[in-house]
């Protein structure tokens, strides 16, 4: 007859394995070994997606320091055509108020005598200053007064009048008359 064969098994049973707070302690270090590997895997992914955000960024960098170049190489066309459409619209202004200052020097040489002369005129917003020689006083009483009577003003008054003595009857006048709107 054979022999019996007899198990043995080295490892005694433990009254605490077969306990409820034993089987707990068991399925937590069973699930904790799983759980520590799952969350190595994750950091090991995180690890190495971060070489290619590295990667992203450098290339990124090069981009923006390429748009860089290009952008600072326009920037003196770019300084030059804004410097060309201020003058264009300085010209638009002045080519559209060019009209105002004619018509008003038109209206102001038909009202003019024989014997006055002009030294300098100049139009400063809604104002005009006139400033010039008469040869008689006749003349310059004549002017102030047709310039009072004229529509494109609103009044007109005399700043400074000088003589030049007995033997020059020439006066030296300066007039500021307001611009009707």
């Amino acid at each position: 007859m054979p022999a019996k064969k007899n198990n043995i098994n080295l490892l005694p049973k433990d009254k605490f394995s077969q306990s409820i707070s034993g089987k707990i302690l068991t399925w937590g270090l069973t699930f904790g070994r799983y759980l520590l590997i799952f969350t190595e895997l994750i950091v090991m992914g995180a690890f190495l997606m971060r070489f290619r955000y590295d990667m992203q960024l450098a290339s990124l960098r090069e981009d923006i320091k390429e748009s860089q170049q290009i952008i600072s190489s326009y920037q003196d066309l770019e300084s030059q055509f804004r410097y060309l459409q201020a003058r264009l619209n300085a010209s638009a202004d002045i080519i559209g108020k060019s009209s105002y200052p004619t018509a008003l020097l038109n209206k102001i040489s038909q009202v003019t005598p024989n014997d006055i002369y002009f030294h300098s005129i100049s139009i400063n917003g809604n104002s005009i200053n006139l400033s010039g020689t008469a040869n008689s006083d006749i003349g310059l009483v004549t002017l102030l007064s047709e310039i009072k009577k004229n529509s494109a003003f609103n009044q007109a008054s005399l700043n400074t009048l000088n003589s030049k003595g007995e033997n020059d009857p020439t006066l030296e006048f300066s007039i500021k008359a307001t611009i009707a709107q």
